[in-house]
């Protein structure tokens, strides 16, 4: 299997953030409550998983993630501003 391009990892990253925002607003829009508390221990527990594959990976990681769960809790639909990649600067 061939190493994803930098340009694949950052659609990956913006595939996971809007994953994680639309799901955690969808789950709170619906009252489900215990399924909202369980994915967000999940995401939590996915903020932490990303470092095994090394400090630069899991900062990122870490940094679209939490974004996507703040998004998702205070509602903040729409699209990320321009040239966002997700790493820390």
């Amino acid at each position: 299997m061939p190493t994803p391009t930098k340009n694949e990892k950052k659609k990956d990253f913006l595939r996971e953030y809007y994953s994680v925002r639309n799901k955690l607003f969808i789950l709170r829009k619906h009252r489900l409550y215990t399924a909202f508390l369980y994915q967000t221990g999940k995401e939590i527990v996915k903020l932490f998983y990303g470092f095994r594959y090394g400090l630069g990976y899991g900062l990122e990681h870490f940094r679209t993630i939490s974004r996507a769960m703040k998004d998702g809790i205070l509602s903040n639909m729409g699209r990320l501003p321009q040239g966002w990649t997700g790493k820390l600067e």
